[in-house]
């Protein structure tokens, strides 16, 4: 199974950890977007989307987008459904908090490091959002009353969750309103095997990467 990936970015740190978790041995191909290597013609046939993480698995499957390929690994390769119960409601609340991570947390935080990446520094403007949407987040981990997202185990939501909420732990953002956010980063770095050196590679990346553009 193959894996077009790179070192920074949580999408593809998601996918690293999940497939580490469910014994899954990956062919990493190290591609980088800055350089144009997802826009070469070989790539585009593959993914005209031209995004990482990009897996191609061992019969030759081809999927892209990384929340739908957590749950595409754990359909086929994870030997229970607790990672995604096939159990109607909690199915759907962890499809609603992909969505949210997608949609409303990795947005924001996407946005907030994007104006570093293009000007060197952060935008002020940015933070109200995302930390609207950390709040959010906040609530969610509070009614559920577990150190988890979604019930009382490991799922995918927290593992997809993880790596955009220690993208911005790992470069300093504050999160001293967030108490719960802080209790569920520790927890949940603990719950998924060899974050220390996997999930944390993938964080320093990150770091480096934002880092080299603050001025």
């Amino acid at each position: 199974m193959k894996l077009y990936y790179t070192e920074a970015s949580p999408p593809c740190r998601t996918i690293i950890l999940l497939a580490n978790l469910l014994n899954i041995k990956l062919e990493l191909i190290l591609t980088s977007p800055k350089k144009g290597e997802t826009v070469t013609a070989s790539f585009l046939q593959m993914n005209p989307q031209h995004v990482v993480p990009t897996l191609i698995d061992d019969d030759g499957y081809i999927l892209w987008e990384s929340r739908v390929i957590a749950k595409y690994l754990v359909e086929k390769y994870a030997k229970s459904d607790d990672l995604y119960p096939s159990t109607l409601y909690t199915r759907l609340e962890i499809d609603k908090i992909l969505d949210f991570d997608l949609g409303t947390i990795f947005r924001r935080s996407s946005e907030h490091f994007i104006a570093v990446l293009f000007t060197g520094k952060y935008d002020p403007a940015r933070k109200p959002k995302l930390d609207d949407a950390l709040n959010v987040l906040n609530e969610i981990l509070m009614r559920n009353n577990s150190n988890f997202v979604v019930g009382k185990k490991l799922t995918i939501a927290d593992i997809s969750l993880i790596a955009t909420v220690s993208s911005l732990e790992v470069t300093g953002y504050d999160f001293s309103k967030f108490p719960n956010i802080i209790s569920w980063l520790s927890n949940i770095k603990n719950a998924i095997p060899d974050y220390e050196t996997i999930g944390m590679k993938g964080e320093l990346a990150f770091k480096d990467m934002v880092d080299a553009c603050l001025k």
